[in-house]
């Protein structure tokens, strides 16, 4: 998973990583993120945190055809029932 982060959250996430190393153990910035995604799934309370903190993209839910340009069509295109009385 490859994850784009603005500069601010991405320097906030580097001092979160540098902050939380322990003894023998090294979490990257990615391994920090799936340990937190692997918490939140055992405690609702600490997802509804995230949640609730998360900044709010409006990029949530599907998004079809996201990334392709729309077809332009260049005659109406003829419905089944068309195509039914056509054979």
């Amino acid at each position: 998973m490859r994850i784009r982060l603005p500069d601010d959250d991405a320097r906030r996430l580097e001092a979160l990583v540098k902050s939380a190393r322990r003894p023998g153990k090294y979490l990257s910035g990615s391994g920090w993120i799936r340990g937190a995604v692997r918490v939140a799934l055992e405690d609702d309370d600490i997802a509804a945190r995230i949640a609730d903190a998360a900044p709010d993209t409006g990029h949530g839910g599907q998004r079809p055809g996201a990334g392709r340009p729309t077809k332009k069509l260049s005659a109406p295109q003829e419905t089944n029932e068309e195509a039914d009385d056509r054979i």
